[in-house]
């Protein structure tokens, strides 16, 4: 077993254990007030509104004050005492007065943006105009403000577990988040000697007119560095140096360097007496170099300038190593990027609260536009007040940089994930990653080891780097950090430089992020090992210059006028019009051509035609290494390539294109070459290269092995001196013996007879020959030569010192004792079976020796093996690589699952892992801990198992670790159960630790102390199909919990059936009398369906009529059906107590906004007629299957009474209306009414996705279908034929192929308009499909009478365009124009559709 894994896995458990053994505690809570949705930011908000949010934020913390007065007893340690920090509810200021409400005025001393403080006690303790209530200035450590965020105000509270439970779920409490640790990315560090002395005075090898005219900087600086490692350089030069000459270490930057600029650091701390942390004082340049404030949760302490701690300070109670390098890479002197920009540490001991605390300090004093921020700390959990108060900075115009974190993972995971990650996950600050120091000549720069990674990750820079670190008190000591901590300040210090450089510009967090992006070196980090990179940005920061510049070459200048020491010749690039001896790498241009007065006696020139021609030569010459490789060739072809690939010959053209060394990198700028695609994207060179590397590994080390076999065979030592004259030793030397026995070998005979044969004839080594042809006798150091040169000699003493006999019968000993230990070679007959029992004893430590070390347990066998053959050990070696292969390397599926099937029998040892449930007796539990004390059921127990048992040996410790973990916790819980009965007060702690595990999921289900007013949300909790199986079965889910209670050792307040309360709320979320809320999961829309039946009556065969109010509006419909039937069933979204029948809901729609239509099949004939008063302009159909239900929603605001008549059918559905009017007909009418056909056809239907909602074990189906433009009314009416009904069809209307209605006359009556249709209208074919969400009628209209206004159709009343399907004709010029009592809709033409 690896050692490795072995260590991970025991800090795994030890990590697992420790949750259990954690220590109950209380916290500090970022609790976040809502006053109203509509809120702006409070700081943007107008006065009268600030003090309306300080007031209800003061109620607030009263209430939340007062639940922890009444529930300190809840406050109490492990140890058994109260809470020291609750000693402040002790000195509490009121004073008893008669008349008089005391409330407190809790200080807040954050003061305002924008306004002066409305809420405060210097100016008038009594804000209330109510003067029965006086409020007392108080300043407390439990209940205090932090600051705003967003729409909502943060107060910070110090809540148990309990009190925590109820102040989350308080009125206005928008979430509560507790705070915890903040981590830093793990940085490393290593002291190291400052070699820096910055007096290098090498000859000047740039030119600062160059590069100005490239950065386009007002003036540049020029740092010369020999500290390594050096990550400044790197921040100023392309990564395609060439790697034969020294490379250039100087920093270059804009002489502005940050000034002006603030750069804000919340970390550590700070310590400023270092050489590195120059302010200048005294000259221009004169910056500061501050702590400005140290923050520690609740405790803000803003330094003076007279205090000492302005240039020492810390947050963490110790030296700030962390807080110094930060501050140095941004700012410093010597090591930093912005030298002249202003540097403020906020100092924090890295919590949530202290962090919100240090964000909003920085919105109240630094400069937006003008500010940069670095935060290199990061956590493991989505944190909303992190979240929202990141966007509050950066929509001020602040500037934002973060870590990507240390843990060489995807960072990159959404806010609901598992492992996301913050502050990148949030996406909002510029996020940093890092790569390693250095770079690799034409191959760029490679991600750092421990580096993060994702799209999430905007940039990277270097992550190794040297800064100053003084804890032992000298001014000049460094040392070397590394991690993302690093590199993103140093992104930050970039940053503020460019802010310097350009002032007139107001830089924003997404203008800078797009800027850096833009400027950026882009495609040219490798990251190792790493397959899910894909969409990780590969940006490299830069400051803004590009060009290379070589320590060696000082000759920048050139031509007749120059005084360098070549005579004016520019050895490497172009000799421009100017002088300026410019080489390719730093991108010319066309100051190389001749016609542009390039010196061509000085250097090269050419013209632009002839660098095309150039370059397409370069192309064709070179053709044979513009290849692209595949891993699905052969292995001949596969080589063939790769050898073309790594060939010196390509090698020096692809570090050429890359590096822009080729006369392709000016000729491209005229003209597009294909072959060059190859290179604007180092894709097909990277896969390329990792083939050539990477395919062959495992050949590679096969080789290597093989090479090794053949180690015994060679010859060091002839034994012949005269240490070995004694030939009675030398029988009996184990060395000698063993070299004896080595030559004497068949495999040493056939080495010695011809080595490269022997060696080559293994197909891995021979793959490797072919790759790159090696020279054997190199491997062995050349000693093959003295080996062959002295083999007879050696093997004649061997033969006259050693007796075979003796050794053949000492070797038939030595394979008794090991018969146990031969296996069979495998072959086709062999079960799985037999091969894992033969891998258990090729594994067995005695086995395992043998077939791993034959020579030493076998000593007499390997001798006595050259004279006479021995069964057993035939195929020995063949053996031992076969069965390594199946059981250890390479095991089929079946042999690895039944390790994985034994090792986890290595667990289930009932004795120790029993699980204790609430149906145990005290008996039984008694029996169970009398055994377990009497087992040895320990944890450590439990691990050597483990780690002694071959199965698990044989599989990855994640097979098992889950069952492992859960066996080990079982048996400690055991323990602490088995203790706890013996009154141990550790033990029971433990289990009370348990208990608050456990309660955590349902704390949400326990509704005893909810607000009974906020009955909607209570019904949604009590619903929950999780806390409904809760109250079932409580105990089942809170084992721990039982215990406790079952042995007086707590008690609980449990929600359940038993309780009280459950009764009610099953009345008010269950029974008929109540709403409730249905959410139906849309593509387009969420529709919530609050319905309430005051009358149901259903029998066999009955008609049943409904009276169902029913809100519809247009971006949701709320419909409520809970329904009480004897043996029927209706599962729609809503609960019911019904059985043996499914009613399933469908909503077709036929509007350009919203439509819905119900659908309720059932397995019984009813016929169910509904009548519906509503105040929405929506029309709901239902037809079924062997079920009608017919619903009409008129859309009308004035009382209206309308009787639908049908042949033996009769419907009344009686309406509040505000005039008297009766309309006798199938169709409704209104005033300038537009009618239409059945069909309900729009333009845009969505259609929803199905939902299912389970309430008390109901199953409820819905399909809806949505659309959005105006509100569409529709009307169907259906008959359904039952035997004893006053409703009488032939068939069902759902299924009806062949119906013809006929209406001889029909009168319509509105206020002003009369229109009398005179001829027929003959319906021919209806089809309903079933469970679907569009119903299908198609009405022909043979000749229609319409007024210019009004256009009436069979059964349908809608607005805007008419639709009439199947064969339908329509009068061309007809216009429809609806008008109701609260809308107008515009006049459109009648449109035919098929």
């Amino acid at each position: 077993m690896n050692n490795y894994i072995i260590f991970v896995i025991i800090l795994l458990l030890n990590s697992f254990i420790g949750v259990y053994t954690e220590e109950i505690k209380n916290y500090n809570y970022i609790v976040a007030i809502l006053r109203n949705e509509n809120d702006k930011n409070y700081d943007d908000e107008r006065p009268t509104i600030q003090q309306k949010i300080d007031e209800l934020v003061n109620d607030r913390m009263n209430d939340i004050y007062n639940v922890i007065k009444d529930n300190k007893n809840t406050y109490i340690l492990s140890n058994g005492e109260q809470d020291k920090k609750l000693n402040e509810l002790n000195s509490l200021p009121f004073e008893k007065r008669s008349n008089v409400t005391q409330k407190l005025l809790f200080i807040n001393k954050r003061p305002k943006l924008n306004h002066s403080s409305v809420l405060s006690f210097e100016k008038n303790s009594k804000i209330s105009k109510d003067s029965e209530i006086e409020y007392i200035p108080f300043e407390s450590q439990l209940v205090n403000h932090i600051c705003p965020i967003s729409n909502y105000y943060t107060i910070s509270v110090y809540l148990s577990v309990e009190t925590a439970k109820i102040v989350c779920d308080m009125e206005n409490v928008l979430f509560c988040e507790k705070s915890m640790e903040l981590e830093l990315p793990n940085p490393q560090l290593l002291k190291i000697q400052n070699d820096d002395n910055n007096d290098n005075k090498s000859k000047v090898h740039y030119n600062i007119d160059a590069i100005k005219k490239e950065t386009q900087w007002s003036d540049v600086s020029v740092q010369e560095i020999s500290y390594t490692p050096n990550h400044l350089s790197l921040l100023s030069q392309s990564p395609f140096a060439n790697t034969d000459k020294t490379i250039d270490s100087n920093f270059y930057y804009p002489s502005s360097a940050g000034k002006g600029i603030d750069i804000y650091l919340i970390d550590q701390g700070f310590y400023a007496n270092h050489e590195d942390f120059d302010r200048y004082e005294g000259t221009e340049d004169e910056r500061t170099l501050t702590c400005d404030v140290i923050i520690k949760d609740n405790d803000i302490h803003i330094i003076k300038d007279d205090e000492e701690e302005k240039y020492k300070c810390t947050g963490i109670d110790s030296y700030p190593f962390h807080g110094i390098m930060v501050s140095s890479m941004a700012g410093g002197t010597l090591y930093g990027v912005s030298k002249k920009a202003n540097t403020h540490m906020v100092a924090v001991n890295f919590t949530y609260l202290s962090l919100v605390r240090s964000l909003d300090y920085i919105l109240l004093h630094g400069k937006p536009n003008k500010t940069v921020i670095s935060i290199s700390v990061v956590t493991y959990s989505y944190i909303k007040a992190f979240e929202d108060k990141l966007s509050d900075l950066i929509d001020k115009g602040f500037i934002i940089f973060v870590a990507a974190g240390n843990d060489n993972i995807n960072c990159c995971d959404q806010k609901d994930s598992e492992h996301f990650y913050s502050f990148a996950g949030y996406r909002k600050a510029i996020t940093v990653g890092a790569t390693d120091t250095e770079i690799n000549g034409g191959e760029g720069y490679t991600k750092a080891s421990f580096s993060n990674y994702g799209n999430c990750i905007d940039i990277f820079a270097p992550g190794i780097v040297t800064f100053p670190y003084f804890e032992n008190g000298s001014n000049t000591d460094v040392a070397v950090s590394l991690g993302t901590s690093c590199s993103t300040p140093l992104v930050a210090g970039i940053a503020a430089s460019i802010m310097s450089e350009h002032p007139e510009i107001e830089f924003n967090n997404e203008l800078m992020r797009k800027t850096l992006m833009e400027m950026s070196i882009k495609d040219e980090i490798l990251f190792p090992n790493l397959d899910d990179i894909k969409d990780t940005p590969n940006q490299f920061v830069n400051n803004g210059k590009r060009s290379i510049y070589y320590p060696d070459n000082v000759n920048i200048q050139c031509g007749k006028s120059s005084n360098n020491n070549n005579n004016g010749i520019c050895s490497e690039g172009c000799c421009t019009k100017d002088g300026e001896c410019i080489s390719f790498e730093n991108h010319p241009g066309d100051k190389c051509f001749i016609e542009n007065g390039c010196q061509s006696e000085f250097g090269y020139c050419t013209t632009k035609e002839k660098s095309i021609k150039e370059c397409e030569n370069e192309l064709k010459e070179m053709e044979e290494c513009l290849i692209e490789i595949s891993s699905d060739l052969t292995i001949d072809d596969i080589i063939t390539q790769c050898n073309t690939f790594n060939s010196q010959k390509c090698q020096i053209f692809y570090e050429n294109q890359f590096s822009n060394r080729s006369i392709c990198s000016i000729a491209k700028e005229f003209k597009q070459f294909k072959n060059l695609d190859y290179f604007d994207k180092k894709d097909i060179y990277n896969n390329n290269k990792d083939i050539c590397k990477n395919y062959y590994k495992v050949d590679e080390k096969k080789c290597n092995k093989h090479f090794s076999k053949y180690n015994d065979c060679i010859i060091y030592n002839l034994y012949d001196d005269s240490r070995y004259q004694n030939i009675d030793d030398l029988k009996e030397n184990k060395n000698f013996i063993e070299l004896c026995s080595n030559i004497k070998s068949n495999k040493c005979k056939k080495f010695y007879k011809n080595i490269e044969e022997e060696i080559l004839s293994y197909p891995s080594c021979a793959i490797m020959y072919k790759i790159d042809p090696f020279d054997i006798s190199d491997y062995f150091k050349d000693s093959v030569e003295y080996t062959l040169k002295y083999y007879d000699t050696l093997n004649q003493k061997c033969d006259s010192v050693i007796d075979s006999s003796v050794k053949i019968e000492n070797c038939n000993k030595e394979l008794e004792e090991y018969k146990d230990c031969f296996l069979e070679m495998p072959n086709n007959n062999t079960t799985n079976d037999e091969l894992v029992n033969g891998c258990y004893t090729f594994f067995n430590d005695k086995c395992y020796e043998l077939y791993h070390n034959y020579k030493n347990i076998l000593p007499n066998c390997y001798y006595a093996q050259q004279f006479q053959n021995f069964p057993l050990l035939n195929n020995l070696s063949e053996i031992t690589e076969t069965y390594a292969d199946i059981c250890e390397y390479n095991p089929p599926k079946e042999i690895k699952k039944k390790f994985i099937t034994d090792c986890r029998s290595t667990f289930k040892n009932e004795k120790c892992t029993f699980e204790y449930n609430a149906e145990m007796t005290d008996t039984e539990l008694t029996q169970k801990c009398e055994t377990y004390l009497d087992e040895n059921c320990s944890r450590n127990q439990y691990l050597l198992d483990y780690y002694g048992n071959i199965a698990c040996s044989l599989i990855e410790d994640e097979d098992v670790v889950y069952e492992l973990n859960n066996s080990i916790k079982s048996c400690e819980i055991n323990k602490y159960l088995c203790l706890s009965m013996k009154n141990d007060e550790s033990s029971k702690k433990q289990i009370n630790s348990l208990c608050e595990v456990e309660l955590i999921p349902y704390e949400k289900c326990n509704l005893n102390n909810e607000n009974i007013n906020n009955l909607d949300n209570n019904c949604r909790t009590f619903l929950d199909e999780d806390c409904q199986a809760f109250y079932e079965n409580p105990f089942k889910f809170i084992p721990n919990c039982h215990f406790m209670m079952r042995n007086n050792f707590r008690n609980i307040d449990i929600f359940d059936k038993s309780n009280e309360k459950y009764k009610y709320y099953e009345n008010k979320c269950i029974s008929n009398n109540n709403t409730a809320t249905i959410t139906l999961i849309t593509t387009s829309s969420t529709i919530s369906i609050p319905t309430t039946i005051k009358q149901t009556t259903t029998t066999k065969k009955t008609t049943t009529t409904t009276s169902i109010p029913t809100t519809i509006n247009s971006t949701t419909t709320t419909t409520s059906i809970p329904t009480t039937t004897k043996k029927t069933t209706t599962t729609t979204s809503i609960p019911t107590t019904t059985k043996k029948t499914t009613t399933t809901t469908s909503i077709p729609t036929t509007t350009k906004k919203t439509t819905t239509t119900t659908s309720i099949p059932t397995t019984k004939k009813t016929t169910t007629t509904t009548s519906i008063p509503t105040t929405t302009k929506k029309i709901t159909t239902t037809t079924t299957k062997k079920t009608t239900t017919t619903t009409s929603i008129l859309p009308t605001t004035k009382k209206t009474t309308t009787t639908t008549t049908t042949k033996k059918t009769t419907t009344t559905s009686i309406l509040p209306t505000t005039k008297k009017t009766t309309t006798t007909s199938i169709l409704p009418t209104t005033k300038k009414t537009t009618t239409t056909s059945i069909l309900p056809t729009t333009k845009k239907t969505t259609t929803t996705k199905k939902a299912i909602v389970i309430t008390k074990k109901i199953i409820i189906t819905k399909k809806t279908s949505t659309t959005t433009k105006k509100t569409s009314t529709t009307a169907i009416k259906t008959s359904t034929t039952t035997k004893k009904t006053s409703t009488t069809t032939r068939k069902t209307s759902t299924t009806t192929r062949k119906t013809s209605t006929t209406t001889r006359k029909t009168s319509i009556a509105t206020k002003r308009t009369s229109t009398t249709s005179k001829k027929t209208t003959t319906s021919k074919k209806t089809t309903t499909t079933k469970k679907t969400t569009t119903s299908k009628k198609t009405t022909t209209t043979k000749k229609t009478t319409t007024t210019k206004k009004t256009t009436t159709t069979k059964k349908t009343t809608t607005n805007k365009k008419t639709t009439t399907t199947k064969k339908t004709t329509t009068t061309k010029k007809t216009t429809t124009t609806k008008k109701t009592s609260t809308k107008k809709s515009s006049t459109k033409k009648t449109k035919t559709t098929k």
